[in-house]
């Protein structure tokens, strides 16, 4: 179960209404109530019962149990990072029913149906946005203040240590792991995880592994109710050393035409031992999207003294610099 995708709440228009068409957005608050395995935020510390973990199970017909296999969540956290996942394969490309995700080392690429398509770089954040507002999707850039939004994958946040593990299944060149989330660890963390919560809910999970490197292949994970009813599976598709999905190509290309560019770039907290700048490019006439820190709201100034508030009207065909502070 992953946690829900950022859902912005808009304070300015993005577009040519402005002509840096901001647009500030909550913090994200990433789930997705389509994923998979349950999850919760990678920087959380978690600790898992050795009574979790350590797996004896008896022989069974084919597929055999894993008789004495040991795997605990930790390593299936730590194999599905990121980081990990890219020192294996050249790159993961995660499907669910409305959502895919591809990341290599060059960027990362999210296409969720009807809201976002997206790129992220280490240099610019660049995309079609919104479309649940506007009726179509518009393009422009994302400034985040929050360098883990360029670092979040969904498997990162695939699984969870709160997971107990129920069975281990060798298979040869894979491995089946399935788990349960408690109703107590599902209690205390319903508010993150995207679903339609009952008292007395539990979930469970399964894991299709590869057995080297311990990378998710596929996952489903079903909510179950104390009165017996079950919702319908969420599932997850991953495929490694995938090709770049079309829809990241095209984005790409609208980047690579340099002359048709322009560059926004934001300056904070100027004048204090707090300033940092930090700039994205998009296409001329197109805008850029803030993402705001969570508890925190970036106010926009036309002047280093910041004295005078951005309100949009700058000819959106060229550069601009601005500068911002958070109250």
């Amino acid at each position: 179960m992953k946690r829900r995708e950022f859902n912005c709440k808009k304070l300015m228009v993005l577009g040519a209404a402005l002509c840096l068409g901001l647009t500030a957005c909550g913090a994200k608050t990433a789930a997705e109530s389509q994923g998979s395995g349950a999850s919760q935020e990678a920087t959380e510390p978690q600790t898992v019962q050795e009574s979790q973990t350590v797996q004896e199970i008896e022989t069974a017909e084919e597929p055999q149990e894993a008789a004495g296999m040991q795997i605990t969540m930790e390593q299936v956290i730590e194999a599905n990072s990121t980081e990990k996942l890219l020192s294996h394969y050249h790159s993961a490309y995660e499907v669910s029913p409305t959502m895919r995700r591809y990341v290599e080392t060059e960027f990362r690429y999210y296409n969720e149906d009807g809201v976002k398509e997206e790129i992220q770089m280490p240099d610019t954040v660049y995309g079609l946005y919104d479309g649940q507002y506007w009726g179509q999707l518009t393009p422009g850039g994302v400034w985040n203040s929050d360098s883990e939004y360029y670092a979040y994958f969904g498997l990162d946040h695939e699984a969870t240590a709160l997971e107990e593990i129920e069975k281990i299944e060798d298979n040869g060149d894979t491995l089946m792991l399935y788990t349960v989330l408690q109703p107590d660890s599902l209690s205390a963390k319903k508010d993150t995880l995207g679903i339609d919560y009952r008292d007395g809910d539990w979930i469970e999970c399964s894991y299709k592994l590869d057995s080297e490197t311990l990378a998710i292949l596929e996952t489903e994970n079903v909510q179950c109710h104390a009165d017996g009813t079950k919702e319908e599976p969420s599932t997850v598709t991953v495929t490694y050393d995938a090709p770049r999905p079309e829809g990241a190509l095209a984005l790409l290309e609208r980047l690579s035409d340099k002359q048709n560019l322009r560059t926004i770039t934001l300056i904070l907290n100027p004048g204090t031992e707090k300033e940092s700048s930090d700039s994205v490019y998009v296409q001329k006439g197109e805008g850029v999207m803030l993402i705001n820190p969570e508890g925190k709201t970036l106010e926009v100034f036309k002047d280093s003294a910041c004295t005078e508030p951005y309100t949009g009207g700058a000819d959106t065909n060229k550069d601009l610099t601005i500068y911002g502070r958070f109250e």
